[in-house]
């Protein structure tokens, strides 16, 4: 079962992400904060992280490079409302609102299902 962390702080579309892949099999755990994702990380590794670009109380690429820091090599896959590029490159992007097969298709194709 592939088990994937999301960090997210908007509560709703944490939810929706955990429904969409449970619905999927997949394990999925939702931290609303960076510093509780990066301890979900530390005492088990996921398959995938889906991270939001503006998290509250730190930004997506000081977490990504926590999370690197601390020995995570999976892909990451950037949720985010915000238009045009995003300023990070990470292994893959979601724009919000999407619809769940995209995220389920991104997820797998990430993932290597």
């Amino acid at each position: 079962m592939s088990y994937v962390l999301v960090v997210d702080d908007d509560a709703p579309i944490g939810r929706l992400i955990k429904m969409v892949l449970t619905s999927e099999g997949m394990r999925c755990e939702v931290s609303p904060t960076a510093d509780e994702g990066l301890e979900l990380l530390r005492l088990a590794e996921p398959e995938l992280i889906i991270l939001d670009l503006r998290l509250a109380g730190m930004d997506a690429p000081t977490f990504m490079t926590s999370a690197r820091d601390a020995g995570y090599a999976g892909p990451i896959l950037l949720c985010t409302a915000v238009t045009g590029e995003p300023p990070i490159v990470a292994d893959g992007l979601i724009k919000k609102p999407f619809r769940p097969e995209d995220l389920v298709e991104k997820v797998r194709e990430l993932i290597g299902e």
